[in-house]
């Protein structure tokens, strides 16, 4: 029976966590609401980059990786949830009913809802009998095998990070020691909560984020779009995710992130409320702390919102400002700086890669960097499809001068997170 409900008290941690951070924000009213029910995937999300946010912090500064520092982070987190305890019944929160839709639509919105629930189930319950070997190799290197480390010791494991291999000779020994830790912590803990190393088991934790990635963005997609809009969009990147997301690779996890921080990003320059950018910062540092690329995605983003205000308000430019220096110092500086500090092994130091002598010595790989991720983005029947799709809606926001300024945004998201990869 413990192993069952260990998990469940930790996956149900993160989403107490999440539920109180959005509490403080004033996103949700009171614990006991229906807008705490709907952005329960959105706390979960948040809640596990907060917390693992934390533990790396704490990891880093020598102290341990238990449960208990777990759980005492996620409480202080949840602490804000204990004004609502006394309270009772639901607060009321008058929503549209499937945006007033009548008739087929409003029946189909909710019959892909309700499969989409039904499926969720399902897999939950089977998923964690995918065997190890459903992992790929480079995904049991970089991020399944140091979950595992995790899950022995409760400190880092310098002797092993330190010595990567050379991928020449020994493959199995580069397990890229200067990612970022967030997937192998999420791994590792819920591996502690079944009181088991099982690296087959990582398969659930992934199912939940995808299971959260789609609660969070139906929760985010319906304060600027119709439900006939925002629930095949999900619906369909759920099911183009699903099969790259169970390789145990940490690109769709990201993806999650990234796509629903700039979601977020854009509501704020909507709203200008601060809570709106608060959240963007919260999902974005989930995005920094799964790979390097979701580091530099991350602040582009809040980088370009900060372009977006700067002529516009002085007020908004500042609190984008803050948004940028709290995610490098929180969710990026930390892990940097103790990965230099223990000189760990890198493809190509990142400061040799600004050396201009550097770049001209290897201008000749931008035409075939630029050749592999055009043909990705434009490969049929995998979740990259939709790239297109986004930019040809950019570019329409754009045309209109009504939705110039979002559009802009996202346009300019894009291209520079597409130039960032190539550049990569």
């Amino acid at each position: 029976m413990s192993a069952l409900l260990a998990p469940v008290a930790v996956h149900g941690a993160f989403a107490a966590a999440g539920l109180g951070i959005l509490r403080a924000l004033g996103v949700i009213p009171c614990l006991r609401s229906r807008r705490a029910l709907a952005a329960g995937g959105l706390a979960y999300m948040i809640g596990i980059a907060a917390t693992l946010s934390v533990c790396v912090i704490v990891l880093v500064l020598g102290g341990p990786f238990t449960l208990p520092v777990f759980a005492a982070i996620a409480g202080v987190l949840a602490s804000p949830l204990a004004l609502d305890l006394r309270n009772a019944g639901f607060a009321r929160w008058k929503v549209r009913r499937l945006d007033g839709w009548r008739g087929p639509s409003q029946w189909g919105a909710v019959l892909t809802l309700v499969a989409l629930a039904v499926i969720a189930a399902i897999g939950l319950l089977t998923v964690g009998n995918r065997p190890l070997e459903a992992i790929g190799a480079d995904a049991w290197n970089q991020w399944t095998r140091k979950a595992l480390l995790l899950f022995e010791a409760p400190h880092l494991p310098v002797a092993i990070f330190s010595f990567s291999g050379d991928i020449r000779y020994e493959p199995h020994c580069n397990i890229q020691a200067v990612y970022p830790l967030l997937l192998p912590l999420l791994e590792a803990l819920h591996m502690r909560a079944l009181g088991r190393g099982d690296p087959s088991s990582v398969h659930i934790v992934l199912w939940l984020l995808a299971i959260a990635f789609v609660w969070a963005g139906g929760f985010l997609s319906s304060r600027v779009t119709k439900s006939a809009v925002w629930i095949p969009v999900l619906a369909g990147v759920w099911a183009l995710s699903l099969g790259p997301l169970l390789s145990g690779y940490a690109d769709m996890p990201l993806a999650y992130y990234l796509g629903l921080g700039a979601l977020q990003a854009g509501i704020w320059l909507q709203s200008g409320l601060r809570r709106d950018l608060v959240v963007a910062v919260l999902l974005l540092a989930g995005a920094a702390g799964l790979k390097d690329e979701g580091t530099v995605g991350a602040l582009l983003v809040v980088l370009v919102a900060l372009a977006v205000v700067v002529r516009e308000r002085l007020g908004a430019a500042i609190e984008a400002a803050a948004a940028v220096v709290l995610l490098f110092a929180v969710a990026v500086l930390p892990w940097r700086l103790w990965v230099t500090a223990h000189h760990f092994q890198t493809e190509v130091p990142l400061g040799q890669t600004f050396s201009p002598s550097f770049l001209v010595a290897h201008d000749g790989r931008v035409g075939p960097a630029l050749t592999v991720l055009g043909t990705q983005l434009t490969m049929a029947g995998g979740v990259t499809l939709l790239a297109p799709v986004g930019l040809a809606i950019a570019l329409a926001a754009v045309w209109d001068r009504r939705t110039r300024r979002l559009g802009s945004f996202y346009l300019a998201v894009g291209v520079g997170y597409f130039i960032a990869l190539a550049w990569s």
